[in-house]
């Protein structure tokens, strides 16, 4: 079974090791680079820092992050908040969920009126700055950029032998990007005959507005749910 990766950098690199550990053959199609943005961290304290993602957090070298280790962060998921206590912040609270999840979590936390620090990329959805306009002072840092290819890379099209590959999804993004790029290649059916395995329900609309009807959705928006679903699906073929 054949699995596509768009994911760019090192997380496209960590997630094919684990396809390939499930026994699957990872098929690795980046399809955008991510940019560090030249970045000043403000000169203000902050009372939370909001991650969304690894990228808004891992874009920061060590001393862009040397002021802010004291101020408590706030992730979406586990991954990032790993990636924060490995970082050397002191308090790291995750939501273990979604987007959704984490504005719950902070609105939970932090009284109205506190200050806050959101490290994110450019594009993004808005659903942090809504949530937060009128109730938090709100800060947004952009620490990276994601440069979309021109193309379908041809390397990845050469590689898929499998008529219906599983495409990992994990942003509204990523699924717009992917579906531009494929409906463009010489493959132009090819969103419409893959399996695609969704990190979140959120993404389903996108996906099926672009073409796509075999969905999976994980249990959990993380990564593990994703490799969990993903070996469920494998195992499904051998029977």
């Amino acid at each position: 079974m054949q699995v596509i990766i768009t994911r760019a950098g090192d997380d496209a690199h960590a997630t094919a090791r684990q396809v390939a550990d499930l026994g699957c053959t990872p098929v690795p199609a980046p399809l955008a680079t991510r940019l560090a943005m030249p970045v000043t961290i403000p000169d203000q304290a902050f009372d939370g820092i909001i991650i969304t993602s690894r990228a808004g957090l891992a874009m920061l070298d060590q001393a862009q992050r040397a002021p802010l280790l004291s101020i408590p962060v706030f992730c979406a998921g586990d991954a990032s908040a790993a990636l924060a206590r490995q970082a050397g912040f002191a308090t790291v609270l995750s939501a273990a969920s979604d987007v959704a999840g984490l504005i719950d979590l902070i609105n939970h936390t932090l009284p109205q009126g506190r200050s806050l620090l959101y490290l994110t990329g450019e594009p993004r959805k808005p659903d942090i700055e809504q949530a937060f306009a009128g109730t938090m002072r709100l800060t947004t840092l952009v620490t990276y950029m994601m440069q979309t290819a021109r193309v379908f890379p041809p390397e990845a099209l050469a590689l898929l032998v499998d008529p219906h590959p599983v495409w990992l999804h994990y942003s509204q993004q990523s699924v717009v990007r992917a579906a531009a790029l494929a409906a463009a290649s010489p493959q132009p059916d090819l969103f419409g005959r893959a399996r695609h395995l969704l990190i979140s329900a959120a993404l389903k609309e996108h996906v099926t507005s672009a073409g796509g009807r075999d969905i999976t959705i994980a249990a959990r928006p993380d990564q593990q749910a994703m490799l969990d679903s993903l070996l469920t699906m494998r195992k499904a073929l051998t029977l």
